[in-house]
This record gives C-alpha cells, structure tokens and sequence, in this order.
C-alpha cells in the first residue's frame, strides 16, 4: 500500500473518531437528538464506502458465511432468553420510544460502522492482519460506549460489572465482526450485529439474568462463532488474508475429516462442562445440589442430585421441598407450613424420614431454592470426589504436625539408636577380627 493509499485508507477512521466525539460532547433534544447523529453516520457510511469500493461488497459476499454469521447471533439470543426463562426479563428502554426514528438511527450507526470496519481491516498489511483484527475491536469496543460512562464509573464492584457484562462482551463480539468483515465483507458483520441490535432494539422485554450470565454468554457465542468460521473457511482463504502462514495452511490442508470431527467433539465436551461449571454456582437460574443424608427418604435417597431454581418466598408452597442454609451446613426438607411475621416470610421444614420438624424456622433469607426434579445416584461422583479431597487436605493439613512428632521423635529415639547401630558395628568388626587374626599368624 502506498503512501497515498494509505492516507486515504486512514480518513475514515479520523471520521469516526470525529463523529464519536462530537455526538459525545454535543447535546440534542427532540428530533434533531436522531436527525443529526443519522445524518453525521450516514455521511462517513458514503465516505468509507467510497474508499472501500460497491464492487468489493459484492465479491466479498459469501452466502454461507453470511448465514453462519446471522446463526450465531441467534444462537447467543435464544440462549439469553433460555436463561432468562429461570432468572427474569427487563423492560426494553426503547419500549417507550419513537419507534421509526430508533430505527433509522440504529441502521445508519449500524450500516456505517461496518462499512469502516471492513475498510480497516483491509487497509492492515497481511502480515499484521491478526493484530489489525485485535487493534480494530478494541476500537468498536470502547467507542460503543459514552466517554461519560467511562467517566461515571467509580467503585470496584461497578467497574466489574461493566467490564464483565458491557466491555468483555463488547471486544468478544468485536473480534468476530471483524473476522466477518474480513473474509466475507460489510454484509456478513452487518448479520452477526445487525440481528443482535435489532433484537434489542424491537422486543419490548429483554433477558436480564444478571451481569456475570451475560458476560459467559457474550463472550463464548462469539467465541464460538470465531472458531466455526475458522473451521468452515478453506485454508487457501485464510492464508490469503493472511490469517494463517502457507506452512500452517498446508497443515491445514492433510488435517483428515476424523481429526476435524475429533476437534469438534472436544469442543463440545470442553462447552458442556464450561457451562456445568458455571451452572453450579446457580448463574443461570438453576443449580444442582447433592443429597447427603438419608433424612428425606424415600423420595430423596443419599447421593441423589437435586435440580434447585431460584424461587421468590410467594412461589415457595406447603409440600414443596427447599433447600436452605444453616451456619454449618446446606439442607434440603420439605416444607410443611409458611407464615409471614414483620414482613419476612418463614417456613417450617421437616425431612420426610424425620419424626419431628426442624427445630428452627427457615427464613426467607435462607432459602437457596426449590427443588423442581431429581436425578438419582448421579450425585454419587460428587460424594467420592469431595471425601477424596477431604482426605487429601486433611493430609496435606496435618503434615507439619506428622514432620513435628517425626522429627521430635528423631531428636530423642535416633541417640539411642545411633548408638545401637554404632555398637553392633563396632562389634561385628571386632568379632570379624579377632576371627582372622589367628588365621594370619598360622
């Protein structure tokens, strides 16, 4: 690329800067609040079109990438909702709005966008590309919000929260726009965006299960999409865009369909237990407990795994079995009345095995969640692996102790048996002397 190619390549980024600040600092009301911003995208959408060419749109297009890309999308959607389904829904904040004019102004931000990210990512030299893909999502990333938000933050546990849920998400989705910018042009990052903000932007609730669900989900659906567009490109392809040395691509290229097959298995299996992982600490809505006592048999027997959901005291009934909290330890009883006092609600539990109820009350506070449906004797693994790590802690815990008493015991017994050892040397050679010594004078 030459000098002047290069100049003119850089024009509309100094235009997006220059349009994300200016809306930024500049403050609109009424209509003019979305004319004027649609009016300043649409322009540098012209400008980078221009740079980028209307023929390269079209030999860009690819109808499969397009489509991987708009699947992903949905994929990461119906997974929020899925999860939302067990947390709770939002109320959209452009329910109230101006339908038509949200519209225009979202496409033409949208639209112009991508235009400059596919021109971006073009305009970086093929030995750089990887970097310039990095480079340019961080970009989209920190520009997709305010600089006042960023100014707003203040305490740590905020500053998380937005990392996790706005930010990481933010570069996640970046970085596989801007592969689809790449490889397939505007149109293909336009479906994978596009169908994210149109959802937001058109349904009058949204999933709102909590900012740590949404990061997970906001960071591996894009994730996710980058590898299968990686493993749906051919080799050829990726090294000519300089993703990938020639070297690598033939590689590539002998990999057998089994090994591919292989690949995506432990994908999978490496997924599936991501989100088992995280499903244990109750984030999406529901969390697995294991029975470990025999106080709620016949219905509930020892090594049982219980699927618990999150349920507000209202929902909780009489015959419902809850697990809840103590200060030693978790358990799961059925509840056999309910009564509210002060306005907290408290529940008297008792285990089906059991000839008395619980002696205390079980506060709302306590309540971890309802149990919905069990699995049997699947918690077994989970008992064999914490008494095996109980035992191996309490090893490791009383090692010190064990070297102490070792070496303590070393200090007073080892005199005595140095000295036993010394003398049944001493004496061995003796006798092994005096034994030879006449031989030698014959």
């Amino acid at each position: 690329m030459t000098g002047a190619q290069t100049k003119i390549a850089v024009l509309p980024l100094i235009g997006l800067v220059a349009v994300y600040l200016s809306l930024s600092l500049v403050s609109l009301d009424g209509f003019l609040a979305y004319l004027a911003p649609s009016v300043c995208w649409v322009c540098l959408g012209f400008l980078a079109l221009k740079i980028y060419g209307v023929n390269k749109v079209r030999l860009k297009f690819d109808r499969s990438l397009t489509m991987l890309a708009a699947l992903t999308a949905a994929t990461q959607i119906v997974l929020l909702v899925l999860i939302a389904l067990f947390t709770s829904f939002g109320r959209s904040p452009y329910a109230s709005s101006f339908l038509p004019l949200n519209i225009l102004y979202f496409s033409s931000v949208l639209i112009c966008t991508e235009l400059v990210r596919a021109q971006l990512v073009v305009a970086f030299p093929k030995r750089r590309r990887l970097v310039g893909i990095a480079l340019i999502a961080l970009l989209f990333a920190f520009m997709s919000f305010s600089p006042a938000r960023y100014i707003s933050l203040g305490e740590p546990v905020e500053t998380a929260e937005f990392l996790g849920s706005n930010l990481v998400p933010a570069i996640a989705g970046g970085l596989f726009a801007t592969l689809l910018a790449l490889l397939g042009g505007p149109v293909a990052s336009v479906a994978y965006m596009g169908m994210l903000q149109a959802f937001e932007l058109l349904s009058p609730i949204l999933p709102n299960p909590g900012w740590m669900v949404q990061a997970l989900v906001g960071t591996l659906a894009p994730a996710f999409g980058f590898l299968l567009v990686n493993e749906s490109v051919t080799p050829f392809t990726l090294f000519r865009h300089g993703l990938i040395s020639r070297k690598d691509a033939l590689q590539k290229l002998r990999k057998t369909r089994r090994e591919s097959s292989r690949a995506f298995g432990w994908l999978c299996v490496a997924f599936i237990g991501l989100v088992l992982l995280w499903s244990n600490t109750g984030l999406f809505g529901f969390q697995p407990s294991v029975v470990s006592s025999g106080s709620m048999q016949p219905n509930l027997n020892l090594g049982d795994m219980a699927i618990l959901v999150h349920a507000y005291p209202d929902a909780v009934q009489i015959g419902d079995i809850i697990q809840y909290r103590t200060t030693d330890e978790q358990i799961i009883h059925r509840v056999i009345d309910k009564y509210v006092e002060n306005g907290q609600t408290w529940f008297i539990t008792k285990g089906d095995a059991n000839n008395a109820a619980d002696v205390h009350p079980v506060n709302e506070q306590q309540v971890v969640g309802k149990t919905t449906f069990t699995i049997p004797k699947l918690g077994w693994a989970t008992i064999y692996i914490r008494e095996a790590a109980s035992q191996t802690y309490s090893f490791i815990m009383n090692l010190p102790q064990t070297a102490t008493q070792a070496y303590a015991w070393i200090t007073t017994g080892g005199v005595y048996i140095t000295v036993s050892l010394c003398s049944i040397t001493l004496s061995y050679a003796i006798f092994t002397n005096v034994k030879r010594k006449p031989e030698a004078t014959e």
